[in-house]
């Protein structure tokens, strides 16, 4: 079984530390969908922002699923 290294918040030091405390004070969950990129803080960064614009209407639902459906074909997503 395929197995990936993820780093949790009391093993977690310098930007890592930062992001899983951050997230604590916004009351966000780390997800274990997103711990996979804890080995690269500024990738789970990067994701974040790429979340915002899900987020507070900064795009139509048009445009959210129009997004969502490229994604999974260029991926090739099963889902």
């Amino acid at each position: 079984m395929p197995w990936i290294d993820v780093i949790e918040e009391d093993e977690a030091t310098g930007d890592l530390a930062d992001y899983y405390r951050e997230a604590r004070e916004q009351g966000r969950l780390v997800s274990n969908v997103r711990k996979v990129v804890t080995l690269n803080p500024q990738a789970m960064r990067a994701f974040d922002l790429l979340g915002a614009s899900f987020r507070d209407g900064a795009l139509s639902p048009r445009h959210r699923e129009m997004v969502a459906v490229v994604t999974s074909a260029a991926n090739r997503c099963f889902y």
